[in-house]
């Protein structure tokens, strides 16, 4: 079984390579800095699911309630 936790971005450091896209999130009040190598169209705002350090798949604000 695999855990994903909601996080929502904050801020993008945009490398030239997407492959080492690094966004910051906070986790309801804890930051911490993921990789967005499997979401390039993920942007600072958007909600995504994060599983050991990488962001997974973009959720929808209110799903992630």
């Amino acid at each position: 079984m695999c855990l994903a936790m909601p996080a929502r971005i904050l801020a993008i450091d945009a490398a030239a390579d997407p492959l080492w896209r690094m966004a910051e999130v906070d986790f309801g009040g804890v930051r911490q800095q993921v990789s967005l190598a499997c979401l390039p169209q993920a942007q600072p705002g958007d909600w995504v699911l994060v599983h050991v350090g990488l962001a997974l798949s973009l959720v929808q604000e209110d799903e992630e309630r």
